[in-house]
């Protein structure tokens, strides 16, 4: 493989035609001619070619028949995956199986092994053709056998490969591998360590990837889910290397669950919790297990974190209520504690929680809860999949299954992949298939599920350990009978070595051998164990792996040594979960007590999974040694089933033999301590020294300068700062010497000195990545020491660093430097920084106006940061910028649909308000008001907006703006009392009298009574609704307003005031109404001429509001007739052209039938003629006869008869007695 990727370009087209002529239909003539650059050896009846192609480019293979897996995953098709099975039935295809491809030496007597096989004779034509006839009529295999990995390579991946566009090729699969992704959704695949689970997984990826990119032209987005980084890693390559180049632009992310988490945490703005605080089991054993009385320690966090918190959906109380605990199944996987004790269990599980709240301490259900809370609400737009696979599913709870499911697109679970095993939970979540389906059959609306596979064989261990894999399992199965114990394996591989069992210490002997810690471990119980052994073999120590079972998980070595495995799991609990299988009376009575239910199984099923992960660790040889005689692996039977067959018996001399190798090089030491760095921490630190030591030792010794910087790299990961440094100079590596010595101080806490070297090796590095690394570093140095004005220079340095063509990444950086300068005091620095960001945040929205920043569109990014903008300008004392900015700010809002644009909007108008600059604040109320008109539902704030901007204009005596603000306000009150109604109608009415009375008797108080008579005629306009509180309130402001008017001394303005007060004041029958006309009829007859002040009297005062009222209008006609004497002529005029327009509309109301408008007519006219009656002597019976005749049309309404005596006897002179 490696040589295929990294070839001599030259040779390509010769390779790329040896590869097509092996997959050509004439490969069988071609392979069976008598060829001289072909040879052929054989084995029984397995044949081994060998071709010169190329001068010394050799390639070996060997041809066998076997499935066409490549067929049966053909792909792509345009199907989904969960649509129907993936391929057609089985078919037998000759394949080629290359060995070795390169510059090899091939010599008459090589020998070359192949699955264990020794090629030796030479193979004539004629036994080659009896060979494949055999093969032809032979029995088929189902499946090809081998040792190591195979890669399937396609005739259309060879240029691909060979140009080095693609990086790596499918793994070749086994039938029941293949038989998994056949399966319809979604898939539960059960499988040990080393059965090729992930490896299954990943293919199902890239088979979605393929097939669902071909269908619609575009990436699904997938997930892929872990807790290891090491195996997420290792995913991710695998996944990427197979994708062929046309479908290489992928969306799937292969992540940890805990990662997962912090951003699902992050996505919600949530606290991301410390990591000192997490309550795990192993910090449960040690700190909380000696708090639990007469409970098993270890089945109260399996019950806690699977059942009483941990299944508590949805978590309205994040605990299931005692009742439904109570109902729970123990058949059916739902819960493990007898119903008698299950009282004692929910205590326990509250205690527990109520420790973690005082102790303020957290675990992974809390953060599954506040996940699933993220992602139910509103709280951020919620990230989807396609497709999600999680690997070693057994290690989650339910709640957080919960939340993987919750992920997926649509919830359609079809399109979820899930693998675990039983026998590897050590870190107990109760997980159960059963329990499993059944979620994923509630999620997936109560459809089907389909039974969890199980993967067979194992590719990882040799076939002796895996028997007696498969002998504790039995044994596990007789006395727990539990879901775990049901699996057995097999293998291939064979060594021939059983696990060796060492009677005597062999202390003596790891603390003088050698060995390479890449390739053997010591694997022990638990910390403690760990302590004392490390301690017991002094500096011998570093050179071995020692891990706990823990620390191992997912990990494997060629040789492991399992040491005092049978001890208690922690030192706080004595009893020891063992001790009853070693005792056959014991035994006996458990299983006794287990089959009656008196007795919980868990705790021994915990240590079974734990030594079912420690035996699997090991590919080949295995050495167990206890110091204890009773309690050994080869004692352990049940029912006729014996470790002991499985193992043999060694001596310390047999040991030695088996466990030395050969000292390992520094580069095994670095790839060793790499692969443990996220599991066992300063077990790689170790490793990491260890290898640095090595290259630095490599280095002086050749003068190699590649072997000071490897020796540099891993001192760095050793924290070796000072020897880093060192080695990097001597590798004239200048950045990262200066690196080094920035960690040195860092780790000193000499914070100003690391800081000042990071910055020497930003201004070094110039731009890009590694500049605003180093400048980040520096910023984060110097506000360790304290220093803000250092730590704002960085940030601006780190800012600068950024390439200009990243232009979003080089404002997020600038902006960073803002807020620095601005904790720093410097506001005008801060104002640069964002200046300087929003330039570029402005140019990328000119190119991309669709983009998403943060998750926000870029138009609201950069409306806050105009927004922050304009608050530093008003820091400054500059509102005219602030206004500018915020203005801005609060247009980009409104075009990105931000509900954050009429506060900062009505910040801008604050800020233009104190730059005095009114006409643009004015205008800009405007557009805030046409806003709210379009949105009702926030008029309440805008209620809130005007009183800040009332408030301001009173601050900088802006006395014109400051009215019309109070005016919009009332006249936002009125628009709200036409929507209302009842109380809280007369609620708006009563508010906006309130604010127009109290503030214009303030502009009254201060002198401004123009102003003030604004604010009462807006009050007096609000009479337009048919209401009494409305007429009243349009009357009494009226009233006032004529007041003010006095003040003023404008008597005509007065005068008007007065009349409309009257109006209003009469429309509701109030009595101040007589009071208002007495006082307009006084101002009347003082400023205006006898014919106008008699007209308006008459016609504005008494036709227009007293018509009907037969006494008020005797009273009024009485007041204007003396003032119609002084100018008899004009006034006889008014009067005759007011009873023509009478005489039209009577007319006009008839015609129509409008007898309630004819009625007042004919009233008004009565009233006009008793008038003109009484001022024209001359043809005073002229007007009354006219009246008698107008009356007398109506002598059938006795209304109208009633009303023309009482007018007879109110004005007699018209009416003299007859003597």
């Amino acid at each position: 493989m490696k040589y295929l990727t990294n070839c001599d370009k030259e040779l390509c087209p010769a390779i790329s035609k040896f590869l097509k002529q092996l997959a050509c239909d004439s490969w069988q003539d071609w392979m069976t001619e008598d060829c001289t650059t072909i040879r052929r050896e054989r084995d029984g009846d397995r044949i081994l070619y060998t071709h010169v192609i190329q001068e010394d480019v050799v390639v070996q293979w060997e041809l066998v028949w076997s499935i066409d897996l490549l067929s049966r995953l053909a792909y792509p098709t345009g199907t989904y995956s969960q649509e129907k099975p993936l391929s057609p039935p089985k078919t037998f295809f000759p394949h080629v199986i290359l060995y070795e491809f390169g510059p090899l030496r091939v010599s008459s007597d090589q020998e070359f092994n192949a699955l264990g096989t020794t090629f030796e004779s030479s193979c004539s034509i004629d036994e080659l053709h009896e060979l494949l006839m055999q093969f032809k009529n032979r029995e088929q295999r189902d499946e090809v056998t081998y040792n190591d990995e195979l890669y399937l390579l396609a005739t259309d991946r060879i240029e691909d490969l060979l140009s080095g566009n693609q990086k790596g090729l499918p793994v070749h699969l086994s039938e029941e591998q293949v038989d998994v992704l056949q399966s319809l959704g979604p898939v539960l695949l059960s499988g040990e360590a080393g059965s090729g689970k992930t490896l299954v997984i990943v293919h199902w990826l890239v088979i979605n990837h393929i097939r669902y990119s071909e269908a619609n032209k575009e990436s699904p987005k997938q997930l892929f889910v872990t807790f290891s980084e090491r195996l997420r890693t290792s995913a991710k390559k695998m996944f990427e290397d197979m994708l062929p180049v046309k479908y290489n632009v992928h969306l799937t992310r292969f992540i940890t669950y805990r990662e997962l988490v912090i951003r699902l945490l992050e996505t919600g703005k949530r606290r991301i919790p410390e990591a000192s605080h997490e309550m795990d089991f192993g910090r449960f054993m040690r700190e909380y297990s000696n708090k639990i009385s007469q409970l098993d320690p270890v089945l109260v966090w399996d019950e806690v974190r699977s059942v009483i918190k941990g299944s508590a959906i949805p978590p309205d109380s994040r605990f299931i209520d005692f009742e439904t605990y109570q109902t729970l199944s123990d058949s059916r996987g739902q819960c493990k504690t007898p119903t008698d004790l299950r009282e004692r269990f929910y205590m326990a599980a509250q205690a527990y929680q109520s420790y973690l709240r005082t102790e303020k301490l957290w675990d992974a259900i809390d953060l599954a809860y506040q996940c699933i809370e993220i992602v139910d609400g509103d709280e951020a737009p919620l990230e989807q999949y396609d497709r999600i696979a999680c690997d070693e599913v057994q290690d989650l709870a339910p709640v957080e299954i919960q939340l993987l499911l919750r992920l997926v697109r649509q919830g359609l679970v079809e399109n979820i992949f899930l693998t675990g095993d039983t026998a590897q939970v050590i870190n107990p979540s109760g997980f159960h298939w059963n329990r499993l389906k059944q979620a994923l059959g509630e999620h997936g609306q109560k459809r089907s599920i389909e039974d969890v596979q199980h993967l067979q064989r194992n590719y990882r261990t040799s076939s002796e350990i895996i028997d007696l894999v498969n002998a504790v399992l039995s044994i596990r199965r007789g006395i727990l009978a539990d879901e775990a114990s049901k699996s057995h394996q097999s293998s291939l591989i064979r060594t021939n070595l059983k696990p060796m069992i060492i009677k005597q210490s062999p202390l003596e002997i790891l603390v003088e051998a050698q060995s390479n810690p890449k390739t053997r471990l010591i694997l022990v119980k638990n910390s403690e164990e760990k302590a004392n052994l490390r301690n017991l073999l002094q500096e011998s120590a570093d050179r071995y792996s020692i891990l706990t079972v823990e620390e191992s998980k997912g990990l494997e070595w060629d040789g492991v040594l399992l040491w005092n495995f049978f001890i208690p799991r922690h030192k706080e609990i004595t009893r020891n979960d063992w001790e009853s299988m070693f005792t056959r009376a014991k035994r006996e009575w458990l299983i006794s007590q287990i089959e009656l239910g008196k007795a919980n199984p868990y705790s021994l099923t915990y240590e079974y999974n734990l030594l079912h992960v420690a035996l699997t660790r090991c590919r080949h040889k295995l050495f167990i040694f206890d110091e204890d005689e009773k309690m050994r692996l080869e004692n352990l039977s049940f029912a006729g089933i014996e470790c002991t067959a499985y193992t043999t018996e060694v001596d310390l001399g047999t040991f030695n033999v088996h466990w030395r190798t050969e000292e390992a090089s520094p580069q095994e030491l670095q790839e060793h301590a790499e692969r443990l760095h996220d599991r066992a921490r300063q077990e790689s630190l170790i490793f990491y020294e260890r290898a640095a030591e090595g290259f630095a030792k490599r280095a002086k010794e050749s003068g190699n300068i590649g072997d000071w910087k490897r020796a540099g790299e891993n001192f760095m990961h050793a924290e070796l700062y000072s020897k880093a440094r060192t080695a990097f100079k001597n590798a004239q590596e200048d950045a990262k010497a200066l690196e080094a010595g920035a960690r040195h101080f860092e780790s000193q806490e000499a914070w100003l000195k690391a800081g000042n070297i990071w910055m020497e090796r930003g201004d070094l590095m110039g731009t890009g990545s590694e500049a605003t690394a180093s400048y980040y570093s520096a910023r984060t140095a110097y506000a360790r020491a304290g220093s803000q004005e250092l730590e704002a220079e960085a940030a601006t340095q780190c800012a600068r660093a950024v390439p200009i063509d990243k232009r979003i990444a080089r404002a997020e950086r600038f902006v960073e430097a803002s807020e620095s300068w601005k904790d720093a005091g410097h506001t005008d620095r801060a104002i640069e920084c964002l200046e300087t960001a929003i330039t570029q945040g402005e140019a990328e929205r000119q190119d991309k106006p669709t983009q998403t920043i943060v998750g926000e569109p870029i138009a609201s990014w950069l409306a806050g940061l105009y927004g922050e903008l304009g608050q530093l300008y008003a820091k400054t004392g500059d509102p005219a910028m602030a206004a500018k900015n915020g203005d801005k700010a609060a247009s980009l809002y409104f075009t990105s649909g931000n509900l954050r644009y009429e506060s900062v909007y009505a910040q801008a108008i604050e800020w233009y308000i104190e730059a005095l600059e009114f006409e643009k604040a004015q205008a800009a109320q405007q557009k805030l008001i046409q806003y709210f008109k379009k949105n009702p539902d926030y008029l309440g704030r805008f209620r809130v907006h005007l009183r800040r901007f009332e408030n301001k204009y009173e601050e900088v005596d802006e006395l014109e703006a400051r009215v019309n603000t109070i005016l919009e306000h009332a006249r936002l009150l009125w628009a709200f009392s036409h929507e209302a109604k009842g109380n809280e109608r007369r609620g708006y009415i009563r508010e906006g009298r309130e604010l127009i009375t109290g503030r214009s008797k303030a502009l009254e108080k201060a002198g401004h009574v123009e102003e003030a008579i604004r604010l009462l005629e807006e009050l007096a306009h609000f009479c337009d609704l048919p209401d009494v509180a409305d007429y009243l309130c349009a009357g009494i402001a009226k009233r006032k307003t004529a007041a003010l008017y006095q003040e003023l001394d404008k008597v005509t303005y007065r005068i008007d005031a007065l009349m409309e007060a009257g109006q209003h004041l009469m429309k509701v029958r109030d009595r101040s109404a007589s009071e208002v006309f007495n006082e307009c009829t006084y101002l009347i007859i003082r400023e205006y001429r006898p014919d106008r002040a008699g007209w308006m009297i008459f016609r504005h005062i008494g036709i227009e509001n007293y018509w009907n009222d037969m006494k008020a209008m005797g009273k009024w006609i009485r007041q204007a007739v003396p003032q119609f004497l002084k100018e008899e002529k004009k006034s006889i005029g008014l009067l005759r052209r007011f009873l023509e327009d009478r005489n039209k509309r009577i007319d006009d109301h008839r015609l129509h039938s409008r007898k309630h408008d004819e009625y007042r007519e004919v009233r008004r006219k009565g009233w006009a003629l008793i008038c003109l009656a009484l001022i024209d002597k001359t043809r005073k019976k002229q007007w009354t006869r006219e009246f008698e005749e107008l009356y007398g049309t109506y002598e059938n309404n006795a209304g109208f008869m009633d009303e023309r005596n009482r007018i007879r006897s109110m004005f007699p002179e018209l009416y003299p007695r007859e003597r």
